[in-house]
């Protein structure tokens, strides 16, 4: 069996804070965060915006992004069940 180390926290991207700068996705030394399209619908218009998206399994909780973040979209939280599973299959 493998020992998975980990420090009980991840980070969380509020989505609605995220302008898509990209700063955390370039600072994180586990490249945990990577910016992806998130479409946005209007009436007549249909636009895609970049979001930042942590990957949980690859996240170590360092809050390296949550500095970094010019508008403070990303905090760092504890990690529930869903996360831990997404880790430990990322590493086995």
């Amino acid at each position: 069996a493998k020992e998975i180390l980990t420090s009980g926290l991840i980070a969380e991207v509020n989505t609605d804070m995220c302008i898509g700068c990209g700063t955390c996705e370039e600072n994180c030394a586990y490249n945990a965060i990577e910016l992806k399209d998130k479409p946005i619908g209007f009436e007549e218009v249909s636009l895609i915006i970049k979001k930042s998206s942590i990957n949980s399994g690859l996240c170590k909780g360092c809050g390296t992004c949550a500095v970094t973040c010019p508008n403070g979209a990303i905090s760092v939280k504890h990690y529930d069940f869903e996360q831990i599973n997404a880790m430990i299959k990322t590493y086995l």
